[in-house]
């Protein structure tokens, strides 16, 4: 392990480790804000996603869009706090809650649609904007033995991540081509309506969390094994 990590220390008590592990996250995090070479982990913020599809079906009479994003960099993770978190060594088993007051997401776009009686069909750069975003997550990892050593690999079909969040807001630029006016009508329409998107977006968003997760997670348990990870 890279001599700047405190490993913390093996124990069957979930709750202690887990502690030890937020405490130790929250001491490097200045650290790996830009990627964490010492632990193979990329940039963290902004941190870079690449395709997300999000859009309103049509159930609002005001909006129905599909838009795709594309290059997506995300904005806020810096001030990421974990509220709890424990893991199950044994069993292989993460629970946490985090919480971040507010995330930005900047992104090329493409769309398709109407809002109202305006059609979409447009590309361009869009800003996606969520506030007080709170996340519950559970990774069970399966335990394998390499050369000896015992590891751990996580799937996405063993882990749940549930997100809320208090409010949200989007604004795409040229939405409707050479009208900024419109533009800008379009965007007022869509964030007041942002009820009818806001429960899309947290799907979403859970997804967005799953994927840097268990990229994390499967970084530091595949390179590491459990007997180096801790003391």
């Amino acid at each position: 392990m890279p001599p700047i990590i405190n490993r913390c220390k093996y124990s069957t008590d979930k709750v202690e480790l887990g502690e030890c592990m937020k405490k130790e996250h929250e001491r490097l995090l200045d650290h790996y804000m830009n990627g964490f070479v010492e632990l193979h982990l990329p940039k963290f913020d902004p941190y870079h996603l690449d395709k997300m599809i999000f859009g309103a079906d049509g159930n609002n009479n005001a909006i129905s869009f599909t838009a795709t994003f594309h290059n997506l960099n995300m904005h806020g993770s810096k001030n990421m706090v974990i509220e709890k978190l424990s893991f199950d060594v044994e069993n292989g088993e993460f629970e946490g809650t985090s919480y971040i007051p507010y995330i930005n997401i900047v992104a090329d776009y493409d769309i398709k649609g109407n809002i109202l009686i305006l059609p979409l069909d447009s590309t361009g750069i869009g800003n996606l904007n969520l506030t007080n975003v709170r996340t519950v997550d559970k990774y069970t990892g399966r335990a394998y033995t390499k050369n000896g050593k015992r590891y751990l690999t996580f799937d996405k079909d063993n882990c749940s991540v549930n997100v809320t969040m208090s409010g949200f807001q989007i604004n795409i630029d040229h939405l409707i081509n050479g009208n900024p006016e419109l533009t800008k009508l379009a965007n007022t329409i869509m964030n007041e309506n942002s009820d009818a998107l806001i429960g899309e977006m947290k799907q979403i968003a859970a997804g967005s969390f799953m994927t840097i997760r268990l990229n994390i997670l499967n970084t530091l348990f595949n390179t590491y094994s459990i007997h180096e990870l801790f003391a």
